[in-house]
């Protein structure tokens, strides 16, 4: 948009949660130093990670289930504070709204993509149908609000990059979230979401990090989590970190297929094999940012590598979903496909092996 004249990331990954860009967004533009790649590994989400329960069917990843291993909140390592709240009342709540940009060039809300006309949820059906349609699971949906007027409000939106105006009412049905949507008001969790809701950034300019040393520490906590592997069991599920996550997963598979090849349980591991891509995509966004940024070491090789691997593991998705698109499942094929994961373990191993005997004398984030 020509005339917003405040920093925005113009194409912000479909895999980057809304919220992280923002709060990225929101410090540049008020005159600290932000790396958008930090947000998300701070989270530990560049860790893979694979769940299992008591039968096939109840396999499955989620990036945010790293958080399990017990780190800090990526704001206590940032030195920043996020606090949330709600209005009771829209009207009062502008009101609010309004008082908090006089002193701030933002503010973050939540509500519901159903309710965005530029979004291609907009009252579409199938986003009732398919809900929830993210990475994220059940989630609220955050945008920046950096103007309010009488009839329309001038809002940027990073999940689905967009910038621009807005109408008021628009903007009121947006901001009541997911919660008011019939058809999925119901929906377990769905009711845990904000109505009306607001986020504040606080920054503690004491606090604030030496990033060079932040981007080493997540760089070795990231490769230690992954190498050393780890399995934590709650409520009767295996979670499965880092190099152990595809072997897992890998593992169930072959379990699956020497004892029945079932095309439902296949579209499980299907949807595991692909959503395992996002924790790739999200470590090598920071491989790439430290590599910008330090100048202690350089990071060319394994980028390129790293690279390899999500163009092999790419493949890999792709070669699965042709092949559950046959009208016939082959054991054959589903040896090859197998065998190419257990390849593509080992070529991931050495890449995080190069990257840790750099970090060797680095110590990993505090818990």
């Amino acid at each position: 948009m020509e005339n917003f004249k405040w920093y925005y990331v113009e194409e912000v990954p479909y895999y980057v949660h809304c919220m992280h860009t923002l709060i990225h967004e929101y410090l540049i533009n008020n005159g600290y130093n932000s790396y958008l790649s930090l947000y998300s590994n701070l989270d530990m989400m560049g860790i893979p990670v694979f769940a299992k329960g008591n039968n096939s069917l109840e396999c499955m990843v989620n990036i945010n289930d790293p958080k399990k291993l017990g780190y800090k909140s990526k704001e206590d390592y940032l030195g920043s504070n996020i606090s949330i709240d709600t209005c009771i009342e829209q009207e009062e709540g502008l009101k609010l709204l309004k008082t908090k940009l006089l002193n701030n060039k933002s503010i973050i809300v939540s509500g519901s993509q159903y309710y965005l006309s530029y979004s291609n949820n907009y009252r579409n059906i199938k986003y009732l149908e398919n809900y929830p349609q993210t990475i994220f699971g059940i989630a609220n949906h955050w945008i920046s609000v950096y103007d309010i007027g009488e009839s329309e409000v001038l809002v940027r939106d990073a999940a689905l990059n967009y910038v621009g105006q807005i109408k008021l009412n628009e903007f009121l049905n947006f901001w009541k979230g997911d919660r008011f949507i019939d058809g999925i008001d119901t929906i377990p969790c769905v009711d845990n979401l904000y109505v009306n809701g607001y986020a504040e950034i606080n920054i503690s300019e004491r606090l604030l990090p030496d990033y060079k040393k932040l981007f080493l520490k997540v760089l070795k906590t990231i490769c230690k989590e992954y190498l050393e592997g780890k399995v934590l069991i709650e409520d009767s599920i295996n979670y499965y970190f880092g190099n152990l996550a595809l072997r897992e997963l890998s593992n169930c598979l072959s379990n699956i297929i020497s004892i029945r090849m079932v095309k439902k349980e296949l579209e499980v591991f299907e949807r595991c094999l692909l959503n395992s891509k996002f924790s790739r995509y999200i470590f090598r966004d920071l491989l790439i940012e430290s590599n910008d940024i330090l100048t202690c070491m350089c990071l060319n090789e394994e980028i390129t590598l790293y690279n390899n691997l999500i163009v092999k593991l790419d493949n890999i998705v792709y070669m699965y979903s042709v092949y559950l698109a046959r009208e016939r499942l082959d054991l054959k094929i589903m040896e090859i496909i197998l065998s190419k994961v257990e390849e593509l373990i080992a070529f991931e191993i050495v890449i995080y092996e190069k990257i840790d005997k750099k970090l060797k004398n680095i110590n990993t984030l505090e818990r």
